[in-house]
């Protein structure tokens, strides 16, 4: 499929494909993806990746591979909004990169998520109400649900968090308006007890909020 698209792309002049990929290398199969960049042999795709997603997250350094003049204007137009970036990160990756090994790093990473993803997927599972659907992720980082239509993710947030437990809102993820009821949950950045604990306080949550929207209606 991927190589379906590219060969449309390639018989236009005047398109350019950005290919934000900050996750493609936290993936749990054996199965690799290539990239649309791999298979991009007119320079029309401008990739983004991120070394917060691999690396560190508090360096927030990205990078971009494409054609010369794109990243030239990208660079003029980033230097017009914040100036400048923070050089001090960007050294502290140039010479991770010189002194070890970045795959190495990565296995070790994709292997945990991997561990901490299927714990959250066997949580949920054990504990959710059957009401709620839910991804199965193949990689990244992140499992998405989605609610009953009549379920509110943002006024529950208040309630979630008074419960000891938070999310983030999936109507932050689409371009306009996006629907009220899904959410993301984040498997990497806590420790295996606390997934297990999260999710049994969230499973509470949602299974008072449905009930209360059952007696509502």
């Amino acid at each position: 499929r991927r190589k379906d698209f590219m060969n449309v792309i390639n018989k236009y002049d005047d398109v350019v494909v950005i290919e934000d990929n900050p996750y493609g290398e936290i993936r749990f199969t054996e199965e690799a993806l290539p990239t649309l960049k791999s298979l991009d042999t007119k320079d029309k795709v401008l990739y983004l990746g991120s070394f917060s997603k691999v690396l560190c997250p508090g360096f927030r350094v990205a990078w971009m591979c494409g054609d010369k003049e794109i990243i030239d204007k990208a660079e003029l137009l980033k230097q017009g909004i914040d100036l400048q970036s923070n050089q001090f990160s960007q050294v502290q990756v140039i010479e991770f990169l010189k002194k070890y090994d970045l795959n190495k790093h990565i296995e070790k990473i994709r292997a945990e998520y991997k561990k901490r993803c299927l714990l959250m997927l066997d949580t949920m599972k054990q504990y959710f109400p059957e009401e709620i659907k839910y991804t199965k992720p193949d990689g990244g980082m992140f499992i998405w649900l989605e609610l009953p239509d009549e379920i509110n993710v943002d006024e529950l947030l208040d309630k979630a968090i008074e419960a000891g437990v938070a999310y983030v809102s999936g109507e932050s993820f689409f371009a306009n308006n996006g629907p009220k009821n899904t959410m993301r949950l984040n498997y990497t950045t806590m420790p295996e007890a606390q997934i297990v604990q999260g999710i049994k306080i969230l499973s509470n949550v949602l299974k008072k909020e449905l009930n209360y929207a059952c007696e509502q209606v």
